[in-house]
């Protein structure tokens, strides 16, 4: 483990190094600049302009002063929100998508475990054919879709919630009412996925020879279940969590525009709409990171969840 561990760290500099190499080169792919959608700028303020962002150098030399920029955790400053760096843009939102990514991830897994559980081991049955058929359902449903419908029958018809905004108690900590909606719409496909995975991993252990031996022990159902099964059962929702995860916690692009939540998915897609080229690197890098971190401790826990996992 410990040999293979230090591989997978090895890589982990080569795989981010590529990311920030693709990306740079295709935001300056996009047609335009920061600096072009401006109406009624004149061309020599949109001259200095790109002198001082150093626009006007060639790609190479912007690439290589941008990782000199990033050898410091220096993610530049942002073209489009004057006197803000990308490192302080960061720092404020994130923290928002993680509270919303949190509260959704620890709901979709109560909601999915739990239903993939019970259809596991009650498979065929009415809780069974009910549950995954509402799984499919939620997989099916786009949450364009989910959010907009909570918000008209719990927002405008009922009253309950509110539709949009997200009004602060403390730090990134929101008041409960504005979580509710968002983090609903965007734990329901992730719950699905979660629940079909749970109740297929059970099938496949409960049918192993060492679950049956517990059976023959006279082992209670509990104990059966929550102490043998599970950890077999376990490692294909492992498996997606990792990617899923870091989604989750960089906030999803369409639950934030829809709910007006001031998270980095949404000023992701600020970004790119405005060509802010730094702002969309360092959210595409933060994703990257996080994505690598969370794959590379999925493969840790398997060893734990499977002791005959072995790495070569």
């Amino acid at each position: 483990m410990g040999r293979y561990l230090f591989k997978r760290l090895v890589q982990v500099p080569i795989v981010l190094l590529v990311l920030i190499t693709l990306s740079f080169f295709m935001v300056r792919l996009a047609p335009g600049n920061p600096f072009s959608g401006e109406k009624k700028m004149d061309e020599s303020v949109r001259q200095a302009l790109n002198a001082k962002y150093g626009l006007d150098a060639p790609w190479p030399i912007q690439y290589l002063k941008y990782l000199k920029g990033l050898a410091t955790l220096d993610l530049g400053p942002s073209y489009k929100q004057k006197g803000l760096t990308v490192n302080e843009i960061i720092a404020e939102k994130a923290p928002v998508s993680a509270v919303l990514g949190l509260t959704a991830m620890i709901l979709a897994l109560a909601l999915g475990l739990t239903a993939g559980i019970i259809s596991g081991i009650r498979q065929n049955s009415n809780f069974d054919y009910g549950s995954m058929g509402v799984a499919m359902i939620g997989l099916s449903v786009p949450t364009f879709v989910v959010g907009p419908l909570l918000a008209l029958v719990f927002g405008l018809k009922l009253g309950w919630l509110p539709v949009a905004g997200y009004e602060r108690m403390a730090g990134p900590i929101p008041y409960p009412q504005y979580l509710i909606l968002p983090a609903i719409t965007l734990a329901l496909p992730f719950a699905a996925r979660i629940a079909r995975l749970t109740r297929a991993g059970m099938l496949d252990v409960i049918n192993q020879d060492y679950i049956r031996t517990a059976w023959a022990k006279g082992l209670r159902e509990r104990v059966i279940v929550l102490r043998h099964a599970m950890r077999g059962a376990m490692l294909p929702v492992v498996s997606f969590l990792g990617p899923a995860v870091a989604q989750i916690l960089t906030g999803s692009l369409v639950v934030e525009q829809i709910f007006q939540i001031p998270g980095i998915g949404y000023e992701f897609v600020k970004s790119a709409l405005n060509r802010d080229y730094t702002l969309v690197l360092g959210t595409v890098i933060l994703f990257g990171v996080l994505l690598v971190a969370f794959n590379l401790l999925v493969d840790v826990i398997y060893g734990f969840l499977d002791p005959r996992i072995r790495y070569a």
